[in-house]
């Protein structure tokens, strides 16, 4: 088992010394697009914000962001492209910039329910605590007892896992929505 651990991180140690990754002079990375034909850049669908890109270029984009200490200085995104124009040039930056504006907004918003969720399971979970340790002056019966402190650990593990667990994944995707929303656009 140990051997398949130590395998994986060395192959996770290769692939992350593969990616060439470029700085410019302020420490910023710099995310090469070179996008060949631009029909499918921009998502057919347009929300209440005007266009946005592709779920295609969201996830080139988001899977080109890899380690978190890109966050500190900010990104480049380098688009190379002969398809596109002046125009589309200022469409597609404002595309760029709508995805991850309402990206942030629902990570906004899940990270908002998380807490209300988190917080509502942990009081639930301690009245449950509280009601079992006062039934065990009333000596009710082992299982009663012991479905009620398991009712009560699952609800106070639901709240760890929701204010703990996820809430670092969602503030990580925030952490990164944020970077590429200002990330600098260029174009050539």
């Amino acid at each position: 088992m140990f051997e398949n651990v130590r395998k994986l991180s060395t192959i996770r140690k290769q692939a992350l010394k593969s990616l060439l990754r470029k700085f410019d002079e302020s420490g910023r990375e710099i995310i090469e697009m070179h996008v060949l034909d631009d029909s499918g850049f921009l998502s057919p669908y347009a929300g209440a914000n005007g266009k946005v890109i592709s779920s295609e270029a969201t996830s080139f984009l988001d899977n080109s962001v890899v380690l978190p200490g890109t966050f500190k200085h900010g990104i480049i995104i380098h688009i190379t492209s002969a398809c596109i124009d002046e125009q589309e040039r200022i469409e597609y930056e404002t595309a760029i910039r709508n995805r991850y504006r309402s990206r942030l907004t629902e990570l906004s918003q899940s990270m908002l329910r998380n807490t209300i969720f988190g917080i509502g399971m942990s009081i639930v979970g301690v009245l449950i605590l509280t009601f079992a340790i006062i039934m065990t002056y009333h000596n009710p019966g082992s299982i009663v007892l012991e479905v009620t402190y398991i009712a009560a650990w699952v609800f106070l593990w639901e709240a760890v896992d929701l204010l703990f667990l996820e809430r670092s994944n969602l503030r990580y995707e925030q952490t990164k929505a944020l970077t590429l929303y200002e990330a600098k656009i260029v174009f050539t």
